[in-house]
């Protein structure tokens, strides 16, 4: 196993396991591990990154357990309708940023 391959492992079965870092939520209808990043987006906020104003939650979540959303469409996360207004996708992992409301 190359050293990528090895950290993509990790990222699939460490990083997302509910022992350690993850919880369960609800996304469009199925149930996935998330972690939440309260740290990540208030230092994208500081730092001025317009990418995630307007945020109220960022996350992680494999990549291959939910439908990519574009920034500006909706998720349902938890029973409730929310904007995407970040996401991106590295090593199997999606970092996302939502709002708690839909943004229009």
């Amino acid at each position: 196993m190359t050293l990528a391959e090895q950290i993509i492992a990790d990222n699939q079965n460490v990083f997302l396991e509910l022992e350690d870092f993850a919880e369960v939520h609800t996304i469009d209808g199925a149930e996935v591990n998330i972690s939440v990043d309260s740290d990540r987006l208030d230092y994208l906020k500081s730092s001025g990154n317009m990418a995630v104003d307007g945020a109220d939650i960022m996350f992680f979540v494999r990549s291959s357990e939910v439908k990519k959303v574009n920034p500006g469409g909706i998720i349902n996360f938890d029973g409730k309708e929310c904007s995407v207004v970040y996401w991106t996708e590295n090593k199997g992992i999606a970092s996302v940023a939502i709002a708690r409301r839909v943004l229009r």
